[in-house]
């Protein structure tokens, strides 16, 4: 296509200097040199087939799809009540609940996770070491519950707000994410989105090996006053036998 129509406008421009093709014919030729530039530059152009376009044939195939029974849940603050979602599927936790945030101080949160935990629910927490230092953080509650908990200090801003629940269960587990921080003041003076994921195994998967990345890298939390000892020494009692005393006369 593209050599007929570098053929076809060559021999118009001959006949108009050769011939001297009036001013009548000239709004055919320019006609026809138009109609071959716009199918060459649009080669899914063309009459016959509806809004005179067929199929490109360049076009690149459509990505592959995952599918399955997908339910995701959306909520937006202020105008929702973004906690609820997120304190149900904690509450519904059966296995396990990665934790990874940016602040840490909401109350509603926390104690959920603080329920799972309670459960026998293996929670662990990422957060952001120098978020924690400047803003309230309840992180010292979840440790005095005995959740393990690991900052993040290898980045200037450990900037992820999620949750990963049951990522190895059969039921596909539970993502979490958005805009929120996990605080008292965002879901209440903030324009914040949440979503909630349910049923897309391998995104919940990939979030969690992610999360297995970071706690790699990140450091353990010890509550304030308790110094950490790696390998403490067995203390073993000693008993010393008392004298047997003579009976009194």
């Amino acid at each position: 296509m593209k050599n007929t129509c570098l053929v076809f406008r060559s021999a118009a421009a001959h006949a108009m200097r050769k011939y001297k093709v009036g001013l009548v014919l000239l709004p055919l030729v320019l006609c026809g040199v138009s109609a071959c530039t716009l199918d060459m530059l649009d080669p899914g152009y063309g009459s016959g087939y509806p809004n005179g376009r067929r199929y490109p044939s360049y076009e690149k195939p459509e990505p592959p799809v995952r599918r399955g029974y997908t339910e995701m849940q959306a909520a937006f603050a202020p105008w929702d009540d973004v906690e609820r979602p997120i304190v149900k599927a904690i509450d519904e936790a059966r296995e396990q609940v990665l934790v990874q945030a940016y602040v840490l101080s909401n109350g509603k949160i926390v104690d959920a996770l603080i329920r799972a935990h309670a459960r026998r629910v293996d929670v662990r927490v990422l957060v952001d070491r120098v978020q924690m230092s400047k803003r309230p953080s309840r992180v010292s509650e979840l440790a005095h519950a005995g959740i393990p908990v690991r900052l993040e200090t290898r980045y200037k801003s450990a900037h992820n707000k999620l949750i990963v629940i049951d990522p190895d269960s059969s039921s596909d587990g539970i993502l979490i994410t958005g805009s929120m921080n996990f605080s008292d003041t965002s879901p209440r003076a903030n324009a914040e989105n949440v979503l909630v994921i349910n049923g897309q195994s391998n995104l919940v998967q990939d979030y969690a090996s992610n999360w297995k990345r970071h706690a790699k890298d990140a450091t353990p939390y010890h509550l304030p006053g308790r110094k950490h000892v790696k390998n403490p020494a067995v203390t073993i009692p000693i008993i010393v036998p008392m004298p047997v005393l003579p009976p009194l006369r």
